[in-house]
């Protein structure tokens, strides 16, 4: 997904977040159905891998098919100076590093308001956070 496809896609929201303190490029992806790192951040951060129990098939935009059989567990993403931890697929991703799904929001209570490019969550201890995603 590039830039200019995200822009008039309503379903997501855009911004630079910190994962495991370096700055990445992050998707909130409404429609995703799992939440993926490009391959060159995890040989860049030096990211654990850990083999997945099932490998799973994912189908991308272009409908091509691709296998997965790890994952980066307990990455940490800090969101508006609070930490929230996601489990990443390494995946070659065109202009973004990080692309979040649905799953992940529901785990933390989160909505996306796209038309405002915001994205609400809530951290452990029930505190609520407002991300303004980039317009």
């Amino acid at each position: 997904m590039t830039k200019r496809s995200k822009a008039q896609d309503s379903d997501v929201v855009a911004g630079t977040l910190s994962l495991n303190s370096v700055p990445v490029k992050v998707l909130f992806d409404s429609k995703a159905s799992k939440s993926f790192i490009a391959k060159k951040c995890v040989s860049n951060m030096d990211l654990v891998l850990e083999d997945i129990d099932e490998p799973l098939t994912i189908e991308v935009a272009n409908q091509d098919k691709i296998p997965v059989s790890q994952f980066c567990p307990r990455c940490q993403l800090e969101i508006c100076e609070r930490f929230f931890s996601v489990d990443l697929i390494p995946i070659n991703l065109g202009e973004f590093d990080v692309i979040l799904e649905m799953d992940w929001f529901s785990q933390d209570k989160a909505n996306i308001d796209c038309k405002k490019k915001k994205v609400f969550l809530y951290t452990k201890d029930n505190v609520r956070v407002t991300y303004q995603g980039q317009k």
